[in-house]
């Protein structure tokens, strides 16, 4: 009998507050043959309990503690525990809309060419509202190779998509050494190697927007997708994706000296170690860096910079 298993795959730390919502999401879905390996990734708070609940009344619930990792660790170990023919990542804060699974297994198995296969998302603030609005800033391309360069921009969100377990098995691991950005690096690399990517704008997720997500910690994001990008650039074999990823991670490298710059002159927390951290992508202008501030008054700044320096 042809395996047609979802293998949804959660990995969580101390998200005890938001994880009940992911899983019931898991629970309401229309299509019924899942499994959910929920990866506690080290947590502190009441994850452990909070998943207690929904393990004991549906074995379909399989819970595993490690000690902290990263997120892609965390995301291998429960593909590693996994059983499904097919692969649906989830983030302990987010939502599958209820017919997400049953439109997408649908469409993978009338179309055996597609490798994987994603679609559009709502975005949802952590607060009473409850008000859904669609995410307009995601890619909606299919195909393979230099047709998916939309995803050099911008990437399909981690859990809007559904890939077969088998392209996982042929493209190896995901990369476990990045922190942000870390599935955007796995899709442009599953497309390097041929993959076939199909769009279903039908198949729905929500993703909620709150102050601990890093979507809200503006340096640090930039700076996680030029070491994507970085990464990415050193096994790139498609032309057109090399060309343009090549530009946007010198568009990255600048926009890590504005950001950096303005968290100095608001005093931001961790704005000396940032600009350090810029300061060495552009050697070149470093001069020009610690003159800027000079003339802006940031002595002190000036004197940590060059007290780094010698550390390192």
């Amino acid at each position: 009998m042809e395996n047609t298993k979802v293998s949804v795959i959660v990995a969580t730390h101390n998200y005890g507050h938001f994880i009940t919502e992911a899983l019931q999401s898991v629970q309401k879905q229309i299509y019924t043959n899942w499994e959910c390996m929920i990866v506690d990734d080290g947590s502190t708070d009441n994850t452990q309990n909070v998943v207690q609940y929904f393990t004991e009344k549906d074995a379909r619930f399989k819970y595993f503690y490690r000690k902290k990792s990263t997120v892609n660790q965390a995301r291998n170990y429960g593909i590693a525990q996994s059983s499904g023919a097919f692969i649906q990542f989830l983030d302990a804060d987010d939502a599958l809309m209820p017919d997400k699974l049953a439109k997408q297994v649908d469409f993978l198995q009338k179309n055996p060419s597609a490798d994987v296969v994603y679609g559009g998302a709502w975005r949802f603030w952590d607060d009473a509202t409850n008000e859904l609005e669609e995410e307009k800033q995601l890619p909606t391309c299919g195909g393979v190779g230099e047709e998916l360069l939309e995803f050099v921009r911008v990437c399909p969100l981690i859990h809007t998509v559904l890939m077969r377990k088998s392209i996982y098995e042929k493209n190896g691991k995901l990369e476990e050494q990045l922190i942000g950005a870390e599935d955007w690096e796995y899709w442009l690399r599953i497309t390097n190697n041929g993959s076939r990517f199909a769009y279903e704008p039908e198949a729905m997720v929500k993703v909620r927007r709150h102050a601990n997500s890093t979507t809200q910690k503006h340096w640090q994001q930039m700076y996680n997708i030029y070491l994507m990008r970085k990464l990415f650039q050193q096994y790139c074999q498609i032309p057109a994706l090399y060309t343009l990823n090549n530009d946007l991670m010198s568009k990255n490298k600048e926009m890590l000296v504005h950001i950096a710059l303005e968290e100095i002159q608001h005093k931001k927390p961790n704005a000396v170690g940032h600009l350090w951290k810029t300061a060495r992508l552009h050697q070149k202008i470093r001069p020009y860096l610690y003159l800027f501030l000079a003339i802006l008054g940031f002595r002190k700044t000036i004197q940590k910079l060059i007290h780094i320096s010698f550390l390192h």
